[in-house]
């Protein structure tokens, strides 16, 4: 909204609405880990508020905002808590524009760690927060002692803009076209995917599936950092140095490719768990599944982009198709291969990608001996059971 009366009215129609149902919006609570993630910032010469909101203002198109309506009104009728926050917050961003990125990564930590929690699942403190280097990639660091997730704004609008592609109900060489195009625009120049330019013909906005499978994405970056912290990694004391397209170097946590592939194992058994217990529909635990899909297959584009135009990518994780072939045996050792309808579509599109505009690319293999080797490795670090996965055992 242009008029900033008519957007000072409706922000007061939504507060107004989240109250009447007792819903409290996102907010960020002051801590030791924030405090450290804001002296990092200022050390760094950014300010938060310098950050993504989370969705610009002037990309809102009439159909995202007409779609919008019959959410609301359906939140006016609903006793679903998580539902009326979800779509009152959506509307804030999309009608009103009030928020940074750092709300949506604190919301979807918080919510995540106390989903954890109560299976068990314990992660050291820490502070999940946007660092502007336009990569995609996560990093773990430590800031005055406190453990920092930096969550780079790359990943998230890349995120945004396959889900988005994903969805719409365009010709498959269309997709081809969006997402290759983001991919190449982001390798070769740092140019941030833009969500807002892609045709989204046939994206129900108003069905948040979109905001969910974004979500998806963003709680596997989320939790692959979380696995690092979980299993100790961020206590080795080894740091390396990164260096991000702009701004400063900074110091990292250094982990091994073992330790990445502990951490993603420990990721997807963490987040298909936590699927399984928020019981919120007979989808979660597929699009779980389709999130590790989309951020794995976003990194073998990156990755296969920059093979293709010979530019060097900052080292840090093992190449995207390893990290495939482990998730897809982790499906199964999971018991969700029949959940991973989603995932396999995901998969498919990225496929085409590949074989269209990347050809020399590496794809994960359908059997390796030496990755099967690796995965048993991990297998026994994290005390899972694969007595039941002879294509594993027995293929060494």
């Amino acid at each position: 909204m242009s008029n900033p009366e008519s957007s000072d009215a409706l922000a007061k129609a939504l507060d107004q609405l989240a109250r009447s149902k007792g819903v409290e919006l996102p907010n960020i609570p002051s801590s030791p880990g924030r405090v450290a993630y804001l002296r990092f910032l200022s050390d760094r010469g950014y300010r938060e508020d310098e950050l993504l909101p989370v969705i610009r203002q002037d990309r809102v198109t009439a159909e995202m905002k007409a779609s919008l309506f019959p959410a609301l009104m359906q939140a006016t009728q609903s006793n679903d808590p998580k539902f009326i926050k979800m779509v009152i917050w959506m509307a804030h961003n999309s009608l009103v524009g009030r928020d940074n990125t750092n709300l949506i990564i604190n919301e979807l930590a918080t919510a995540l760690t106390k989903d954890l929690a109560k299976a068990d699942i314990t992660i050291p403190p820490f502070y999940a927060g946007v660092f502007p280097t336009d990569s995609y990639n996560a990093q773990c660091t430590l800031v005055n002692g406190q453990n920092i997730v930096l969550i780079d704004t790359g990943c998230m609008e890349m995120a945004e803009t396959l889900v988005i592609c994903f969805l719409s109900k365009v010709s498959t060489s269309e997709k081809i076209k969006q997402i290759s195009l983001a991919i190449d625009n982001y390798v070769l120049r740092g140019d941030r995917a833009d969500a807002f330019n892609l045709n989204t013909l046939g994206v129900d906005f108003g069905s948040l599936l979109p905001g969910h499978m974004t979500n998806c994405f963003e709680e596997y970056i989320i939790a692959h950092e979380l696995g690092h912290l979980a299993l100790g990694h961020a206590t080795d004391q080894r740091v390396r140095h990164h260096s991000p397209r702009i701004g400063l170097t900074l110091e990292v946590v250094d982990k091994s490719e073992f330790q990445e592939f502990e951490a993603d194992v420990w990721a997807c058994r963490a987040l298909l768990t936590n699927a399984r217990n928020r019981q919120r529909s007979d989808s979660d635990v597929a699009l779980a599944v389709a999130g590790l899909s989309l951020g794995l297959g976003v990194g073998l584009l990156v990755e296969a982009s920059a093979a293709k135009h010979g530019i060097s990518l900052s080292a840090g994780h093992p190449p995207s198709h390893e990290r495939l072939y482990m998730m897809e045996v982790a499906y199964e050792l999971f018991g969700v291969h029949e959940d991973a309808y989603i995932g396999r579509r995901v998969h498919e599109l990225v496929e085409e990608i590949i074989r269209s505009e990347y050809p020399s690319a590496r794809m994960a293999p359908f059997l390796d001996r030496d990755l099967n080797r690796k995965m048993l490795g991990v297998l026994d670090s994290l005390k899972v059971d694969y007595s039941r996965a002879p294509y594993i055992t027995d293929f060494t």
